[in-house]
C-alpha cells in the first residue's frame, strides 16, 4: 500500500509537470518477462488489475479467447497473454501514437492480435480525441477534456461494433471481454446486447474509474443483469459472469427490472437509454 502510495505520489508530480521519462524496468510475471514504463507513463492500475482478478477468483485456463478494448500500450495485453499461452488475445487500439508500445511490449506474443481500430456502437469513421493524459483519449470531446486534461489533437480513425469485429476474425465465442473505452461503455454493451443475451460473451469486465455519475453505473449493471449475468464489483472494477441456465436469465432479468424501477422511480435519474 505504501509502495502503490508513493508511486501515485510521483506520478501526480510526473503529470503535474508535464515531466516526459521513458525508462523501463523488466518484472517477471506469469512465467515472462512484462516490461514496465518507469514513470511517466506507468499504467499502474494493470498489476493491481491482477491481484483483483485473483480476489474476485478469475483464472484463465491457458486456452481462451481474450478481447482487450482499449489495449493502450500494452501491459494489461501482455499480462494476459502470458496466463493463456495457448489461446488468443485480441488488443484493440485506435490510437496511432501509442500504438508502437503496443506492439513493442507484445511483438514476441504469437498469441496476440493487435486491431489499430476503436470499438463503437455503430461501424465507420469517428473522430479520436488524443488528451493530454493519453490514456483518456476517447471518441468523446467532453471525456477527453475533462478525464484527460485538455484534447492536444484529432485523429480520424475506424470504428467497428463488437459484433463486426467478431464476424471479421471469425470468433463465435468470448472468454472475457475488458472493456477500457473511455466514457462509452454503456453504448458498446447496449450495442452488443444480442450477443450478451445469447450467451456469446462468458466474462466482461469493466473498468469503472471512466464513471463519474452514479446513474451510469447503474445502467451498466440493468444492461448485464437483464442480459443474464451475475454482477461483482471489486474496488473500481466490475465483474459479470454469464450465467446461462434459464432460471438464473430470468432472475437476472427481474433484477435488473427491480434496480430500474427503485433509481428511476424513486430517485431521480439520467437514463442513457
Amino acid at each position: 500500500l505504501l509502495i502503490r502510495r508513493v508511486v501515485k505520489t510521483i506520478l501526480r508530480y510526473v503529470r503535474a509537470n508535464n515531466v516526459s521519462i521513458d525508462v523501463e524496468f523488466p518484472i517477471v510475471l506469469f512465467g515472462g518477462i512484462v516490461r514496465l514504463p518507469l514513470i511517466g507513463t506507468f499504467d499502474i492500475e494493470s498489476i493491481w488489475d491482477v491481484l483483483r482478478d485473483r480476489i474476485y477468483g478469475l483464472k484463465i485456463n491457458g486456452k481462451w479467447t481474450i478481447i482487450d478494448c482499449g489495449a493502450n500500450m500494452g501491459i494489461s495485453t501482455r499480462i494476459y497473454a502470458l496466463q493463456n499461452r495457448y489461446g488468443h488475445v485480441i488488443a484493440i487500439e485506435p490510437n496511432s501514437e501509442i500504438l508502437p508500445k503496443l506492439i513493442r511490449n507484445t511483438n514476441d506474443l504469437k498469441n496476440v492480435t493487435i486491431l489499430p481500430i476503436a470499438v463503437a456502437p455503430k461501424s465507420g469513421y469517428v473522430e479520436l480525441y488524443v488528451a493530454k493524459d493519453h490514456v483518456a483519449s476517447s471518441l468523446v470531446k467532453d471525456y477527453a477534456k475533462h478525464k484527460g486534461r485538455g484534447v492536444v489533437k484529432v485523429h480520424r480513425v475506424n470504428a467497428l461494433t463488437l459484433n463486426d469485429v467478431l464476424k471479421i476474425l471469425h470468433i463465435s465465442y468470448v472468454d472475457l471481454l475488458l472493456l477500457d473505452v473511455e466514457g462509452l461503455a454503456n453504448d458498446v454493451l447496449l450495442a452488443s446486447y444480442e450477443l450478451l443475451s445469447k450467451g456469446v460473451i462468458k466474462l466482461v469486465k469493466v473498468d469503472l474509474a471512466d464513471y463519474d455519475n452514479p446513474h451510469d453505473i447503474h445502467d451498466l449493471i440493468v444492461i448485464l443483469m437483464r442480459a443474464g449475468y451475475e454482477v461483482s464489483i471489486i474496488e473500481n472494477t466490475l465483474y459479470a459472469r454469464k450465467n446461462n441456465t434459464i432460471i438464473m436469465i430470468m432472475l437476472g432479468a427481474l433484477s435488473g427490472l427491480c434496480i430500474d424501477f427503485v433509481v428511476n422511480k424513486v430517485l431521480p435519474s439520467n437514463r442513457l437509454y
